[in-house]
């Protein structure tokens, strides 16, 4: 059995629709129907135990006001608001 080295990585420069930013800032499921719940944890979960964050700043330069392209964590196709978003410390190998 072949041994791979692991390593940590950020991932940046991704962009969020507004119900994945919700969770991924204040874990808010609130308002989130169950459907779409089974997307964003699957998105999340992708990251093999990296953590999300939310690219904030005093120029939210990463945000885009509306966009056609699908959320980088759940992936739906959604017209909406994308907010700049990271991974900390994902693991690949």
């Amino acid at each position: 059995m072949a041994i791979t080295e692991r390593h940590e990585e950020n991932i940046t420069g991704l962009h969020v629709c507004v119900d994945c930013a919700a969770v991924i800032a204040n874990g808010d499921w609130e308002q989130i129907d169950d459907y779409d719940k089974y997307d964003i944890r699957q998105g999340l979960a992708r990251t093999s135990g990296g953590y999300w964050v939310l690219d904030c700043g005093e120029n939210e330069e990463n945000d885009i006001d509306f966009s056609t392209t699908p959320c980088d964590c759940c992936r739906r196709k959604w017209a909406g608001a994308r907010h700049g978003a990271s991974i900390l410390d994902a693991l690949f190998s």
